[in-house]
């Protein structure tokens, strides 16, 4: 219940993408999923020349879902996860290279460089 994602760490420079649900794995509706169901969202970004100049974006998204409360009416509190850089086994770097030195492979942010191709071709 009240499943949501949102962009929670984001460093491009221009406006900052809103993640949209696009479909799930079973037949509940958007916000809601029972145990074994998966939900995808997905989200578009336009570069910017200053995200090009910076080399690349990276970013963090937080999904945050409210369990149903136990049978005696306990209310139980929200379960939230950070998106990861795809490998939880080592610290993935920043987009500056380094890594940010914490024991949480985990929460990485996905980086995605985009390297300056810069180009100047003369016909004569």
């Amino acid at each position: 219940n009240g499943v949501n994602i949102s962009e929670t760490a984001f460093s491009g420079s221009g406006t900052t993408p809103v993640p949209v649900f696009v479909s799930n794995s079973g037949a509940s509706p958007i916000g809601m999923l029972v145990p074994g169901e998966t939900a995808t969202f997905s989200s578009t970004y336009a570069l910017t020349q200053a995200d090009i100049d910076a080399g690349g974006i990276e970013n963090s998204a937080t999904a945050t879902g409210i369990p149903p409360a136990d049978p005696d009416g306990t209310v139980n509190a929200a379960i939230t996860d950070v998106s990861d850089a795809g490998d939880d086994t080592l610290n993935e770097p920043g987009l500056d290279g380094t890594d940010d030195g914490d024991t949480d492979f985990e929460n990485d942010p996905t980086v995605t460089l985009v390297p300056a191709s810069p180009e100047l071709t003369t016909v004569k």
